[in-house]
């Protein structure tokens, strides 16, 4: 009985799956090339792609209803991803049938051209519908029908052009639906009861929000706007200048990101609070000052990434902005176009505290200077030879700023004395924070006996560099990193007699130096800004040797560090031997000389040998008295 009964729902099952079967297969068809798909209403149909896939050429005209089987059938939709990447097909006919675009419809299809309309019968126009359609030359026309836009459904169309006319029934608009868009002007119809485009702005604004979602490049934000939209503004080219509404509370992310021909001054309100991430990035033809308003408290990754054209900077918030950190460090000004923000007076302390801080100025600010200090001084600049100059106060002396080649430049810096300029000599007295900073095509380095004064930076990450680094005598301050990174040197770092102060990571990582010597008789002070000096920090030798009598000095500073890592743990007096030769001492044997691996290079059980390299050496010897070591010097 249960056979019987299992055999009968088989034969059930098989007939039910027959019958699906059959109907799946009868909803997909083929007509002039195009792939339709029967809907769920059995009289309308959905256009699915073109035979040729991504092959198709020639124009796109889509039909209002199709014959198949000898039913009429009426085209309806156009499917999800149906013609993406049809790069070849030239022209866009849609039927005035139509009520949905699907999903990436019709994206990156770059060749189509003429206008881009969309009929009136369509009510939705999906996500990424025409991302990407570059090739569209003419004006976008969006029927009376459509309720709903998604996300970058027309994002990337920025041959379209004209006037965008937004219609009533539009009651929904995605995130950067219209980015780097071409319009020349923006018209919502005043019946729609969601968006609006008041005071003629050229812009949607979400009324009940005041939110301005999309804007054209010539947009002008109107006063009562409190919110600049996710990518309202992005990509649009000839969008060359913004005024910010006084009522403006925050501007979203990306928002401004990639207006290539934004120039001038910026200025965020200052009922300005969050600046989002990337808002203004890349926006490298801003030229004049950036002005953050007083209640600017949070800015976000890459906000101001590669503005790289920027002169000044200005902050008005007491409390300085909290920098955003998502890709583990802080980008807001990564590639920013100066180093020095101007504060109010008595918060240097914050902003030094602060991530706005960054010593070496790459993805922040190296200088604070507060209102009260800042006074406006025009220089003098010039080029003489290889190095562009600046003459300082006392026009009479100038500083090196940077090399006439930027990073282009290579081979020998040999910085002159003097130089002449419009017929009057100045002296070199400064080498110019960052000047030479990150060209790893220099060789070597002579700096002239006038400098006083190198600045941070001056020559850091210049890993080219080989040889020996003397220091001039007339030197009083060598800057933070000055010479950080500059691990090609292979020779002797010579410290002048002048130096006074030594800046935090000034000869870090300077790993190649083989010896030291310092002319200073009073230590140099070292600066402490990471809570331990760091100035030595990955040197190539733990021995430096100083002037005779100031070795306990030395012991004493910051100079030492028992582990030699980030300081010296030797310190040899330039008096103990300054050549080599002669006898031991009468009741001496057995001497021996190792270097400073501990390698014994000689062995005599009475004399020392003449011509001893340049160098650091320890002599062992042994006798009735016992075994004594002596650490030396040879010059």
């Amino acid at each position: 009985m249960r056979k019987k009964l299992f055999r009968k729902r088989a034969t059930l099952l098989a007939l039910f799956l027959g019958v699906v079967m059959t109907s799946i297969a009868q909803t997909t068809f083929t007509i002039n090339k195009l792939n339709y798909q029967v809907n769920e209403d059995g009289t309308s149909v959905t256009v699915t792609g073109h035979i040729d896939g991504y092959e198709a050429t020639g124009e796109l005209e889509i039909p209002a209803s199709v014959n198949y089987n000898e039913k009429d059938y009426t085209v309806t939709a156009v499917g999800q991803s149906a013609f993406m990447y049809c790069f070849y097909l030239s022209k866009l006919t849609l039927p005035n049938t139509i009520t949905t675009i699907g999903e990436g419809a019709f994206s990156y299809c770059q060749s189509f051209k003429g206008d881009l309309v969309i009929p009136n019968s369509v009510k939705e126009v999906g996500y990424n519908a025409f991302s990407g359609c570059s090739g569209f030359d003419g004006q976008l026309i969006i029927g009376s029908s459509v309720e709903s836009l998604g996300d970058y459904a027309f994002s990337g169309c920025a041959g379209l052009t004209g006037t965008l006319n937004l219609p009533a029934n539009v009651t929904s608009i995605g995130s950067n639906t219209f980015g780097y868009n071409g319009f020349d002007a923006i018209v919502v119809d005043p019946d729609n009861s969601v968006y609006d485009s008041r005071e003629q702005c050229n812009a949607i604004i979400e009324t009940n929000t005041n939110t301005l979602i999309t804007g054209c490049k010539n947009s002008i934000i109107p006063e009562g706007t409190t919110d600049i939209g996710y990518c309202a503004f992005r990509g649009i080219l000839n969008l060359t200048a913004v005024e910010l509404p006084q009522s403006l509370v925050t501007i979203g992310e990306n928002a401004f990101a990639l207006c290539y021909d934004l120039t001038g001054d910026l200025t965020i309100p200052d009922l300005v609070t969050t600046i989002g991430p990337s808002a203004f990035y890349g926006c490298e033809k801003l030229t004049g000052t950036l002005t953050l308003g007083e209640s600017v408290s949070y800015i976000g990754d890459w906000a101001f990434k590669k503005c790289s054209g920027f002169t000044g900077a200005v902050s008005r918030a007491t409390t300085p902005p909290e920098i955003g950190n998502e890709f583990g460090y802080y980008t807001a000004f990564e590639s920013f176009g100066c180093q020095i923000l101007i504060i109010p007076d008595g918060c240097t302390d914050a902003y030094m505290n602060s991530n706005l801080h960054d010593e070496l100025g790459l993805c922040g600010f190296s200088t604070f200077i507060e209102e009260s200090d800042n006074v406006v001084e025009e220089f003098t600049e010039f080029a003489v030879g290889k190095y562009n100059y600046r003459v300082n106060k006392d026009d009479v002396s100038v500083t090196v700023i940077s090399h006439v080649d930027g990073y282009e430049a290579s081979g020998e810096i040999n910085i002159p004395e003097t130089v002449n300029y419009e017929g009057k000599d100045y002296t070199v007295t400064s080498i110019g924070s960052y000047a030479f900073m990150y060209n790893s095509s220099f060789t070597t380095l002579t700096l002239p006996s006038t400098i006083v004064t190198i600045g941070d930076g001056a020559f850091g990450g210049c890993n080219g560099f080989t040889g020996d680094l003397l220091i001039p005598d007339a030197v009083t301050t060598i800057g933070y990193g000055a010479f950080s990174y500059c691990s090609g040197f292979n020779g002797k770092l010579t410290i002048g007699r002048s130096v006074a102060f030594i800046g935090d990571q000034a000869f870090a990582n300077c790993n190649g130096f083989t010896s030291a010597v310092s002319r200073a008789t009073v230590p140099p002070t070292l600066d402490d800004s990471y809570g331990e000096p760091l100035t030595f920090n990955d040197f190539g030798c733990s021995t430096v040797t100083v002037p005779s009598g100031s070795a306990s000095a030395y012991q004493a500073s910051a100079w030492y560090d028992p582990t030699g890592q980030k300081g010296f743990k030797e310190f040899v007096e330039s008096g103990d031997i300054s050549s080599i030769g002669g006898t031991f001492a009468a009741n001496r044997n057995n001497g021996s000389i190792y270097d400073v691996s501990g390698k014994r290079i000689y062995v005599d059980g009475n004399h020392l040998p003449a011509g001893l390299k340049p160098g650091i050496y320890f002599i062992k010897t042994e006798s009735q008295d016992g075994t004594k070591i002596k650490k030396i010097t040879v010059k």
